[in-house]
């Protein structure tokens, strides 16, 4: 009986391992490494860099906030097919966080990769906090799309 019981747990390890490696979280930007989905730039600034997760669990990786939204509003994985976006936190390189949740600042103090010089906070007070030392227009996600699509067209 002590065989089968060790089956039966070596099966779970295996069923959990599996679930795990099926995870649609937030997936790491492998800087230095990884091709912006976008523009196939080299993804290489921390501070920048933003992440798409289809239904699928594919992944498509930015060096911009600005690809991002370029791709999206390509519409290159039809809505349905989305599941989540990531952006950088700029305040704690390396960290994504939500896109649609995250406050955003477009101000001429910032460098982003692609130029439209947009970064991305977790909090009201972190955006608050640059914003007073720098200035610059404060965004919602919805608000950036709408200013990135008229980017767009010009």
């Amino acid at each position: 009986m002590p065989f089968s019981r060790n089956i039966v747990y070596l099966l779970l390890l295996v069923e959990v391992i599996l679930l795990s490696s099926c995870s649609k979280e937030s997936p790491k930007i492998n800087y230095g490494h990884d091709l912006c989905s976008e523009c196939s730039m080299q993804i290489m600034d921390t501070k920048y860099g933003a992440v798409l997760i289809t239904k699928k669990g594919k992944a498509y990786k930015f060096d911009s906030i600005e690809c991002l939204v370029d791709f999206y509003l390509k519409n290159v994985i039809p809505r349905d097919e989305d599941e989540s976006m990531w952006v950088i936190d700029f305040t704690k390189p390396k960290t994504l966080i939500k896109a649609e949740s995250a406050i955003y600042i477009r101000n001429d103090h910032f460098h982003s990769p692609m130029g439209i010089n947009v970064a991305a906070f977790i909090t009201e007070d972190a955006a608050e906090k640059i914003m007073n030392r720098y200035g610059g227009d404060k965004l919602s996600w919805t608000d950036l799309l709408k200013v990135l699509k008229i980017k767009r067209l010009m």
